[in-house]
């Protein structure tokens, strides 16, 4: 039988969403449904003193539903257990905060009522940025508004400042990112015959998150809210921890209408009201000895985390990890805090926290490396991370790591070191002016510290009698090839052809909780329980047959979908599954994930192995600009990326091509605009994000130093190629215009006024 792991199996899902016969949320109807609405705070910061429903309109069809009628408690049961699911003690903290629902027979209807919904506000003083915030401007959280706080230390930094030779300071920005899935948010909820439970459909990335989220406001038994994941058009992490929001605002009023309820919300509302990547204000401090070889960091990094906690926590720890790189150095401090405002919550997005901090490290590295006279590449390669370094954290890397060969090819394929010296000899009264850049991280697959000892994933096979399987896994599918990918690395394990194996729905009255699929953790994690849940599948059917034959295990042998018995031929794995299936004996097999031997993480000191295992990638950009019009094209992209095995290689390249383009974006496009706390450009007409038009060439380079605790050597790969590619850009664009790039994005007019100041 032929290898399947390894091979470009063609995605199971690719036909029904290429001639469009899939069904999305928003494709499927209920019987009676109701539609469903949102009332939204217009003010960042104020108290509800009274909601009026109109006494002249008629309400005879439809349902309202305020903070008070909740039947349970109004609290998202989330890390920091802060966010309300309406108004709490009568308060909202951001423009776009729900006040209440409402539903109706008809959209039409039920908008036109939302709009005789009058609400009475003291509108109150907001903290619109991260300094106001830390100013106390507005008290949002707790007594100081900051959400969370981690600090990091090794070494002796101060100490070793005042040995450096050159000492180098930078502070950098970074925006919001919006998801820009290209199906909004959307649920339906359906309540049972008896009112006493729900079940809700919807687009969703964690169906279990969403259960345990919304619990509390229930007063039901948790297994009575049944959540059920409908083909998800994208999630990018906006469909982590938000869905819960809309999933429990449809349940309560489909609850009170006691008729089902849809609620999809339209572009401008999902872009004004949900979670977006968290702006960042970052300063780094770093020092070199006479052989440039560093010897000391301090980083503070300031994350606006908006109005409530939502996934902060997590998403700043992954930042305060990677505070100074993938770069060795003894001594090093690190302070990060999540700051509260009367802005939009921020959560997780793809990249969770990395793109920001690698950013603004990768760029400051450049920037320190030409200030000392030394080329970036030099730099890196004299400071990079290699096998049995200690990280920030204390973490020791025992694995193979693959970042500086994935630079060396990055280098390579772009013959980095020649078009670095030709750029930065070109003529300055050249029109269009060209610069290259170069990228380097490290991604941690899978939750930060003890993460995934607390989830403990938890995911199964299930042997159908006539010799296929069933994955029983709560992983979503949102486009990232889940569904191909989990049946490659059963198939293989179980020694069957690839058409033999599909996923179960992802329904969490039919599958385990593996989890939420996030962190770059499916392949990694989740295709580890599932292959060890393989091997005792086909150590139970080993038994059954040496029962069956009155046999020894020993004299069992399994090769090539075939059972032998010492030596003579028993029959296939559909016959030992029928067997099984006919005795009446359990046919559904599951593991769940435990940590690698060694892996120790303290929460309270933040110290030890942050990750199981790490990613690691360089990226190499080029760009021309236009010196009248300050337009930027990016020409080029070549990023080298090392996830241990790619199991499906051209998803994979998939995965890197899809996250370069969004960071593109992210680095010269796209640029939420505030004011007053709204946002002022909430549709694609004027948030401009990369078309086909756009994009630069993307060159993808696999590289699998593999990883003895992922399934065939596996790690994640779903973050990182959105990590690696800012400040490669912005290094490139620096080159080309001699403008010193510190904030992302970089658009032509910020170009602009900058060259104003040169």
């Amino acid at each position: 039988m032929n290898a399947i792991v390894g091979q470009s199996v063609v995605r199971v899902d690719a036909e029904a969403k290429v001639n469009g016969s899939i069904k999305y949320i928003d494709d499927i109807n209920m019987e009676g449904q109701l539609y469903g609405v949102t009332v939204r705070s217009p003010h960042p910061c104020a108290n509800v003193r009274k909601i009026v429903f109109d006494g002249s309109y008629d309400w005879s069809e439809i349902i309202t539903f305020t903070a008070e009628e909740i039947p349970g408690e109004n609290i998202f049961n989330n890390f920091n257990m802060d966010v309300p699911f309406l108004p709490k003690n009568n308060r909202v903290n951001h423009v776009g905060e729900p006040v209440c629902l409402v539903a109706a027979p008809s959209l039409r209807k039920a908008k036109e009522a939302a709009s005789h919904v009058f609400v009475d506000y003291e509108v109150l003083t907001p903290a619109l940025s991260i300094e106001e915030g830390l100013a106390k401007k507005s008290l949002i959280y707790a007594d100081d508004n900051i959400i969370k706080k981690y600090t990091v230390n090794k070494g002796d930094p101060q100490s070793a400042f005042a040995k450096a030779k050159y000492v180098f300071e930078g502070t950098y920005r970074t925006p919001y990112q919006e998801q820009a899935y290209i199906e909004t948010q959307g649920m339906i909820a359906v309540p049972d015959a008896d009112g006493d439970g729900v079940t809700i459909y919807g687009s969703l990335q964690c169906p279990y998150y969403v259960r345990k989220e919304s619990q509390k406001l229930f007063t039901f038994e948790p297994e009575k809210l049944r959540v059920v994941q409908v083909t998800t058009g994208g999630g990018f992490g906006g469909k982590e921890h938000f869905p819960s929001i809309i999933a429990a605002h449809s349940a309560l009023l489909a609850l009170k209408a006691k008729k089902p309820v849809k609620m999809i919300y339209e572009r401008h509302e999902d872009m004004a009201a949900t979670t977006k990547r968290h702006p960042s204000l970052i300063n780094i401090k770093t020092g070199v000895d006479e052989n440039g070889k560093l010897i000391a960091v301090d980083v503070d990094i300031l994350f606006d985390g908006g109005a409530y906690s939502m996934a902060s926590p997590v998403v700043l720890a992954r930042a305060a990890i990677a505070g100074a790189g993938a770069y060795n150095c003894d001594n090093i401090s690190i302070l990060a805090r999540a700051v509260a405002t009367n802005l939009i919550p921020t959560s997780a997005y793809r990249g969770f926290g990395a793109p920001q901090i690698f950013y603004a490290v990768e760029r400051h590295m450049t920037r320190f490396a030409e200030n000392i006279g030394v080329d970036p590449l030099t730099f890196r390669k004299v400071n990079l991370l290699k096998q049995f370094d200690v990280t920030a954290t204390g973490q020791t890397l025992k694995d193979p790591v693959g970042l500086k060969k994935c630079i060396d090819l990055a280098v390579e394929k772009t013959d980095f070191e020649k078009l670095y010296q030709q750029y930065k000899k070109q003529p300055s009264d050249l029109v269009k002016r060209k610069g290259i850049g170069i990228m380097a991280v490290f991604h941690g697959a899978g939750f930060t510290g003890k993460g995934e000892d607390r989830i403990r994933a938890k995911a199964g096979v299930k042997l159908l009698p006539s010799g296929e399987v069933k994955i029983l896994c709560s992983t979503t599918e949102m486009g990232q090839g889940m569904r191909t990918i989990l049946p490659q690395i059963v198939a293989e394990t179980l020694q069957l052809p690839f058409a033999k194996v599909s996923v179960e729905t992802t329904d969490t009255s039919l599958v385990p909780d593996s989890g939420p699929t996030v962190a770059s953790r499916t392949t990694m994690i989740v295709g580890k329980v599932l292959r060890d849940a393989s091997l005792l599948a086909i150590e139970a059917l080993t038994e059954l047959i040496a029962a069956k034959e009155s046999s020894a295990v020993a004299d069992i042998a399994y090769e090539s979908g075939a059972f032998a018995v010492k030596g003579s031929k028993w029959g296939t794995f559909a016959d030992a599954a029928k067997l099984l299936n006919d005795k009446g004996l359990e046919d559904s097999f599951y593991s769940q994930y435990a940590s690698p031997p060694g892996v120790v993480w303290n929460e309270d000191t933040f110290q030890g192995d942050a990750y199981a295992g790490y990613g690691w990638a360089a990226t190499v950009a080029e760009v021309e600009v236009d010196t009248g019009t300050f337009e930027i094209s990016v020409t080029r992209l070549v990023s080298a990326e090392d996830m241990g095995k790619a199991i499906n290689p051209i998803l994979v390249e998939g995965q890197i091509e899809g996250g370069c383009i969004q960071a593109f974006g992210y680095s010269i496009l796209e640029d939420i605009i505030m004011k007053d706390g709204h946002i002022l450009n909430d549709r694609f007409t004027n948030y401009i994000i990369p078309t086909s038009a756009d994009v630069p060439f993307v060159e993808t380079v696999i590289v699998e130093e593999g990883y003895a605790n992922g399934p065939y050597g596996a790690k994640g790969v779903g973050e990182m190629p959105l990590v690696v590619v800012a400040s490669a850009i912005a290094d490139a664009v620096s080159m080309a215009t001699g403008i010193d790039v510190l904030d992302i994005p970089i658009t032509p007019e910020k170009l602009f006024e900058l060259s104003l100041k040169k």
